[in-house]
């Protein structure tokens, strides 16, 4: 059960109030830090951002925790790296967590292991993944934000590219044709069969459960724009959503958060 006034609930109160305000501006950047690495940023502007990185530091402290007592009673475990307070910069606090496992297509990537890195200034939870450049991206993308002027910020310069979606016609798509029970009721069926017929059924019941979410979060006409365009090292890009993303964002939140009460 989550603890009241704890950080789960604080992270969710910061999300919770940044959906209520109708406005999600989030931007990405994938940037060449090397010829053979790579680092994605971005910001996401969140209400109570400072409330929310003092939740987040409370609750990698207790991941913190958990993992130094599951390697008391179980050394073998895997288990990431969490480092608190690793880096600051223009009053940014940054966290680093680095996964214990990673795929090797995320390897060739980042040029190796990436680090997860996370921290918030008074407005914005800035994120980065990749290697040894990801801080100082970073810091020159934290840089690049304080030193320009508002009007310009506002503006955006030119966007070569921009693509605008609405979710209609995705609501429209059948779902996925569920599964029959015979694998999980037939005693000639394995092990294995009877694993693969539960996973079919839960993976099932998930699409349902997003359709249902989606169908009450969306509007006909709501829909998401896409723009892009090229930086010095890479890509930058700046996603603008309708309501309906954001009210299906809140719908989630609520979810994951009552299911933490129980």
């Amino acid at each position: 059960m989550a603890q009241a006034g704890g950080p789960i609930e604080l992270l969710h109160n910061s999300l919770q109030a940044t959906v209520d305000g109708g406005h999600f501006d989030l931007f990405l950047q994938f940037a060449a830090a090397d010829v053979q690495e790579f680092v994605l940023l971005g910001g996401l502007r969140l209400a109570g951002a400072q409330s929310f990185g003092s939740a987040l530091e409370q609750f990698l402290q207790g991941l913190i925790l958990k993992i130094q007592t599951n390697a008391g009673t179980n050394p073998g475990a895997s288990a990431p790296t969490i480092v608190l307070n690793a880096d600051t910069h223009q009053g940014v606090t940054f966290h680093k967590v680095t996964p214990d496992q990673v795929r090797k297509e995320d390897e060739r990537l980042y040029g190796g292991t990436p680090d997860f890195y996370l921290g918030t200034s008074s407005r914005v939870l800035w994120f980065g993944i990749g290697g040894n450049e990801t801080l100082p991206t970073l810091h020159d993308s934290i840089d690049k934000l304080l030193t320009t002027p508002p009007a310009e910020r506002a503006a955006g310069g030119n966007v070569p590219l921009s693509v605008t979606a609405r979710v209609a016609p995705w609501l429209e798509l059948p779902l996925p044709e569920e599964p029959g029970n015979e694998g999980s009721t037939s005693t000639d069926a394995s092990d294995e069969e009877q694993a693969e017929q539960r996973r079919a059924n839960r993976r099932y019941q998930r699409a349902q459960d997003r359709r249902e979410l989606a169908e009450e979060a969306f509007s006909p006409s709501d829909g998401l724009t896409v723009e892009g365009k090229p930086t010095e090292s890479g890509f930058r890009v700046r996603v603008h959503l309708d309501e309906g993303f954001i009210k299906l964002l809140g719908l989630n939140i609520s979810r994951e958060y009552d299911r933490s009460q129980l």
